[in-house]
């Protein structure tokens, strides 16, 4: 893990997948608002961690969504724990 991902980008990221799970634009996903107010659903969830794996390179459960159920609290925990792991490295 050469480069640092920052909490902006990976908030970035969730923006994105959230956006092409509910078939809206970015710009109107609001980070603040609940994923299950938003319209996510389990299908989405299971596959936004499977997409976060591969580019995080970390395990990442998809009950994740329970313990952090916004994008901004999902990126901060993700982002920690990125760091904590790169720290590792």
């Amino acid at each position: 893990m050469s480069e640092r991902i920052t909490k902006n980008e990976i908030r970035g990221r969730l923006v994105d997948m959230v956006a092409h799970a509910l078939e809206s634009p970015p710009q109107g996903i609001r980070c603040d608002i609940l994923l299950s107010k938003l319209g996510v659903d389990s299908m989405a969830v299971v596959d936004m961690s499977a997409q976060l794996e591969a580019w995080l390179h970390m395990e990442i459960e998809p009950t994740i969504v329970w313990d952090y159920p916004t994008i901004d609290a999902m990126a901060s925990y993700l982002e920690e724990q990125y760091l904590a792991r790169a720290s590792l490295s």
